[in-house]
């Protein structure tokens, strides 16, 4: 979970032909702008905030 908010103004294609991504949801080579870079409804997956010890 991020506080950040960011933009990508130029992300036309980023996912192009990226047929692995799996997060929330599967690759679909009609969504491949940043619209998908979220763990939400796209093709990221969210990572646990639980602390490692190392």
């Amino acid at each position: 979970n991020s506080n950040t908010t960011w933009q990508c103004p130029e992300s036309e294609g980023m996912f192009a032909g990226c047929t692995k991504l799996k997060g929330a949801v599967s690759y679909d080579k009609n969504k491949v702008d940043a619209t998908m870079a979220n763990p939400e409804t796209g093709y990221f997956t969210a990572e646990s905030t639980t602390v490692r010890s190392r």
